[in-house]
């Protein structure tokens, strides 16, 4: 999921100097339809292998991508932290996301697990309040539980469609939205670098030690899927810090819902998932909100840039 890989860390690959927007909106894009690709591929694993060896696959060619690119000599750098017992939250946080996902993914299509997790947005908004102190105005509350009801429109409870795996994304964007509140205070004494050492490690040590008890031999083909899994994985991240590098999070951030129209294409071609009409509806709901809470976010910090405002109305 675009969401799942997305994070606030790497908007701090931003550097400073003149912007290319239509660059970074290229690589934007090309993200997200890499990041369809590799959820994808994760689904189609799913037929075959438990959630966790999969997400094994994930976090261990993330480590060793990781520690290819890294000189010896930065070890040291990379491990150091600031903010220890906040890193593993945060870790732990982004791990339990993608479980949520990767388990729904096995059981619903793909176009109504990534709908559903989009409302991570709106769940940053609630969580700011009581883990960052922030105040939220009346609109941007009611976006929330707009949001809240496009998912409600997807998920249908009480009607017969229900599905328990519909629930899981709801998970995914809980701990994502965690996640991010995690990453806003701990990219204030530690590098990207070091969170995504912190990221890939944590990861990779949980899912080495739980996997041999569910542990599925793969062959040959399996392993090159796996391995182009991690490749994707990857490459979708090198190309959203690409994209920041040359375009500012503030324009980026809008392109970011361009994955719920790649997910129901893939959800067509590749598994013949049609988006029913509940599915289309809750995702332009989903989506209205979360840019409806992202342009009242660029308002207000606009106009506290200049003075110092009440809290809105």
């Amino acid at each position: 999921m675009v969401n799942g890989h997305i994070s606030s860390v790497t908007v701090q690959a931003h550097q400073q100097g003149d912007y290319a927007p239509v660059a970074g909106i290229f690589f934007m894009l090309a993200a997200s339809a890499v990041f369809v690709g590799s959820d994808s591929v994760a689904k189609h694993l799913s037929a075959t292998f438990v959630v966790a060896q999969i997400l094994w696959a994930r976090y261990t060619f993330h480590l060793l991508y990781l520690a290819a690119l890294t000189k010896p000599r930065d070890y040291r750098r990379l491990i150091a932290t600031r903010a220890g017992r906040l890193q593993f939250v945060r870790s732990a946080s982004i791990l339990t996301s993608s479980l949520c996902f990767y388990v729904a993914l096995k059981h619903i299509p793909l176009a109504t697990a990534a709908a559903i997790s989009f409302i991570w947005p709106l769940v940053v908004t609630a969580l700011s309040i009581p883990l960052l102190g922030e105040r939220v105005g009346i609109r941007r509350w009611l976006a929330v539980f707009v949001g809240l009801g496009g998912a409600l429109v997807i998920i249908r409870p009480g009607f017969g469609f229900f599905h328990w795996a519909v629930l899981m994304p709801l998970g995914t964007a809980f701990f994502y939205g965690l996640y991010q509140i995690c990453t806003r205070k701990v990219s204030r004494v530690d590098s990207p670098q070091t969170s995504l050492f912190y990221t890939a490690v944590l990861g990779a040590l949980v899912l080495n030690l739980a996997t041999p008890f569910f542990w599925e031999a793969p062959d040959a083909r399996d392993w090159m899927t796996m391995l182009g899994f991690g490749v994707l994985t990857i490459s979708g991240q090198f190309l959203i810090i690409k994209a920041l590098t040359l375009t500012p999070a503030t324009i980026l951030a809008p392109y970011g819902y361009v994955y719920l129209v790649f997910a129901g294409i893939a959800g067509f071609v590749v598994f013949g998932d049609i988006p029913d009409a509940f599915t289309i509806a809750g995702s332009l709901i989903i989506t209205a909100s979360g840019l409806f809470v992202y342009f009242r976010e660029r308002v207000h910090a606009r106009r506290s840039a200049v003075v110092k405002v009440p809290p809105e109305r």
